[in-house]
């Protein structure tokens, strides 16, 4: 089967938890944030009471690919979401996670029928309506446009961009989970469009964000310098990022070739 990447919508239950003297609940959560599937299906067999313990015992069958049991796993996964008195939040992390596997198995025509009339953009609908300044909405919407962007139709491209930028004019939910649809957004008018001034915008936009993997900060700067040297042709903007980039990035294996571009521009500038 397919991977599915949905690890990081769970992660967000998990993310705040210490790396010691967890609850119970904590401890599920966290064996299958971290994809130990097999402590996670002992822990779920220890404290099956707990709401967390069902949560993780359905995703456990549909992503755990040694012990799968799609039925079960998305058939408990939508029980869940539709169970109105269920913990708002494993709730959505169901929704969410049901959408995800449902639009990712659909790939594979004919594979897994199972998956045959789920409407996953109906779940995504769903959450962004119901929580929609939420981290998981974000992961909804990317999820969402993506489908639109790889169906190769110009009108759904066109749809993909304005769901990113409509969801983006109208979230007031922590601004760290934008980053990946700023990126998306700054691709997609890349490849569709060779608009790399809206491009650069919202690649701006995705490193003030305050993305937590520095790395990520890194090649986003170094990005945005580039695509204003190359590109857009302004040199003035490209000098300011490569200086940046240098300031805030000293030990980068790209720190290095900004300062030769950057002192390259200053011997042509004169």
């Amino acid at each position: 089967m397919k991977k599915i990447w949905v690890m990081g919508c769970f992660l967000l239950i998990a993310s705040s938890l210490l790396a010691k003297d967890l609850s119970p609940r904590e401890q599920v959560l966290e064996a299958y944030s971290n994809m130990q599937y097999p402590q996670a299906r002992k822990l779920v067999n220890r404290y099956s009471k707990l709401p967390e313990s069902r949560l993780v015992k359905a995703l456990c069958a549909v992503f755990d690919r040694k012990k799968q049991d799609l039925e079960y796993g998305l058939t408990e996964l939508k029980n869940i979401y539709n169970d109105k008195s269920f913990n708002s939040k494993l709730r959505i992390q169901a929704g969410l996670s049901y959408a995800r596997a449902a639009q990712t198995l659909q790939m594979r025509e004919g594979v897994y029928p199972i998956t045959e009339g789920i409407d996953y953009n109906d779940i995504y609908d769903s959450i962004k309506s119901s929580w929609p300044d939420s981290p998981e909405a974000c992961f909804a919407v990317v999820y969402q446009s993506q489908s639109l962007f790889e169906s190769g139709k110009k009108e759904d491209k066109a749809k993909g961009i304005s769901i990113l930028e409509n969801f983006l004019s109208h979230y007031k939910g922590p601004k760290n989970f934008l980053a990946a649809i700023n990126i998306l957004l700054a691709d997609q008018y890349i490849i569709n469009y060779g608009d790399y001034r809206k491009a650069v915008k919202y690649l701006s936009y995705a490193h003030k964000s305050g993305i937590s993997n520095p790395r990520s900060r890194e090649i986003i700067l170094f990005r945005i310098a580039r695509t204003y040297d190359l590109k857009l042709r302004d040199k003035k903007s490209a000098q300011k990022y490569y200086r940046l980039f240098i300031e805030k990035y000293p030990n980068s294996s790209s720190a290095p070739i900004a300062k030769r571009y950057l002192r390259e521009m200053e011997v042509k500038n004169g």
